[in-house]
């Protein structure tokens, strides 16, 4: 029993230290992208359930170089700032798969029609997440917040900037992202004590899938860690397929992820995410697995992800201890 609740804890650290620099960093891109776009920008572009604005923020997300839990914190500015949910779900799909970083270490290491396939398969997920969206997710109007814009003409200067945008980012955008982030990692770490090494075992191209795809929904990697993992899957004998759902789900998706859409978006937009990547990713696999195979890769061996650094690390357990200690004291001294 000390055994399994140490190695909880060793998983539930090495998570933090695997998230932390990634959130931290999504945190202040959040601020700044709030400090230089207003909020009559936002829903000028991506608030009306439309398809312009689902093909917007796929567009703005694919080339940026975000991994997917940076991506929560500005999904959820995005939505603050007035974004509908569809285009907002689009965003979240297609900037953790993608990436210029990303793409380029692809190409390098799988070779042009793979990397093809890969970005092609985020593009279509995303704006098949973001239509489903469109259609069944009802936007309400008073839910979005609309604040006076403050012109920043009169006070631009650094220091009222920093002092903003560190506000923005850790105060009013972090609180309510505090609790899902602590259950994500704890769920996180506890599917991490479940054994693994079954995987090098099936034969089955569907059962390859389905259990790729059990491997990279729940866990965190990013878009460039995920690139050796996919890579040790295909040594061990998996279809090149299964690589590519690992690459587009595991960025995509992860404990954290999950359930900062369930409490950010609700329910019903959680499934149409879930569902996106599942069907997208399948179906991506088996085309390319069925049509091209073996001979659409090349490989190289390449150096695992470097480990971030620990402080990263304090700072975001400092950071969601404060705001569960600060929301449990307004319900309990309201």
């Amino acid at each position: 029993m000390f055994s399994i609740i140490y190695q909880f804890l060793l998983n539930f650290w090495n998570f933090l230290n695997e998230l932390a620099v990634y959130i931290i960093i999504g945190l202040l891109i959040a601020g700044v992208v709030k400090y230089l776009l207003p909020d009559d920008f936002i829903r000028k572009h991506l608030g009306t359930p439309k398809s312009s604005s689902v093909i917007k923020s796929v567009l703005f997300g694919i080339p940026l170089p975000i991994c997917s839990c940076s991506v929560i914190p500005i999904g959820v500015s995005l939505k603050k700032s007035g974004a509908s949910s569809a285009s907002v779900l689009s965003f979240l799909i297609a900037t953790p798969v993608t990436g210029v970083d990303s793409i380029l270490v692809t190409y390098g290491v799988f070779g042009g029609i793979f990397t093809a396939f890969r970005v092609v398969s985020s593009v279509f997920i995303s704006l098949f997440a973001g239509m489903l969206g469109n259609v069944f997710i009802k936007e309400h109007e008073k839910s979005i917040t609309k604040r006076k814009l403050k012109r920043r003409a009169k006070k631009r200067d650094l220091k009222n900037a920093i002092r903003e945008i560190f506000n923005y980012s850790f105060n009013e955008l972090f609180s309510p992202l505090a609790k899902p982030l602590l259950y994500g990692i704890a769920l996180g770490a506890l599917i991490s004590l479940l054994p693994v090494d079954v995987l090098s075992h099936v034969d089955n191209l569907f059962l390859q899938y389905v259990l790729v795809l059990f491997l990279s929904v729940p866990i965190y990697v990013c878009s460039m860690s995920s690139i050796p993992i996919a890579l040790s899957l295909i040594t061990v004998g998996f279809s090149p397929g299964s690589a590519l759902i690992f690459l587009t789900a595991g960025p995509a998706t992860n404990t954290v992820t999950i359930t900062t859409i369930y409490e950010i978006f609700g329910k019903k937009a959680l499934v149409i995410y879930l569902f996106s990547i599942i069907a997208g990713s399948f179906l991506f696999a088996f085309l390319f697995d069925y049509f091209i195979g073996d001979v659409g890769i090349k490989t190289v061996n390449i150096p695992h992800h470097l480990h971030v650094s620990e402080i990263f690390a304090i700072v975001l357990l400092i950071l969601i201890a404060y705001h569960l200690i600060k929301q449990w004291k307004s319900k309990v001294y309201p």
